[in-house]
């Protein structure tokens, strides 16, 4: 599964730590976690010289339990997203790795400073919009499916409404009760 954090604000302290340092709970993590590729130094010196608004996105590929990849596989996937989130841009756009498996099973978090590193021109791996979330979908199947991983199912108990649908059901109920 790969999901972005709702962040992207601060300064790179915050994120950078979590990645590299202890959980949510302040507990250590165990096992470490692992740099698997990027440079921290320029992560940090890319956020925290953004004077935008956004300064970062951060996310994470999450495997299954069951699911143990490889460092060749680890290495082929980060490739594989570095070429289709930023293409021809790995070099002025760098993504900082850090694998943690703390949980028991396997994240690859990421990082990403929200400018390129050339022009210092903002760039964002993740813009806003459906069409673009189908993008992490779609580059998700084809990995499961490389590698043979079982495909990620939508939950058949779990509804998801729109916020004009949610008002809309909420005005039926209004105008029952009344």
């Amino acid at each position: 599964i790969i999901t972005t954090f709702n962040t992207g604000r601060g300064k790179s302290k915050g994120p950078l730590n979590y990645l590299l340092g202890n959980d949510k709970d302040n507990k250590q993590r165990d096992p470490a976690p692992e740099i698997v590729k990027g440079d921290r130094k320029l992560t940090e010196i890319l956020i925290d010289s953004n004077t935008r608004k956004y300064k970062y996105t951060s996310g994470a590929i999450s495997f299954r339990d069951n699911e143990k990849p490889t460092q060749q596989q680890i290495e082929k996937i980060i490739e594989a997203f570095e070429r289709t989130f930023t293409p021809n841009l790995q070099e002025r756009v760098p993504i900082f790795w850090v694998k943690h498996e703390d949980k028991g099973n396997t994240e690859l978090h990421f990082i990403v400073p929200m400018q390129d590193a050339k022009t210092g021109k903002q760039f964002n791996i993740c813009p806003p919009g459906e069409q673009f979330q189908q993008m992490f979908k779609d580059f998700q199947a084809l990995a499961n499916d490389k590698y043979g991983w079982e495909q990620v199912r939508p939950s058949l108990f779990k509804t998801e409404m729109s916020k004009v649908e949610a008002l809309a059901e909420d005005n039926k109920n209004i105008k029952k009760i009344l």
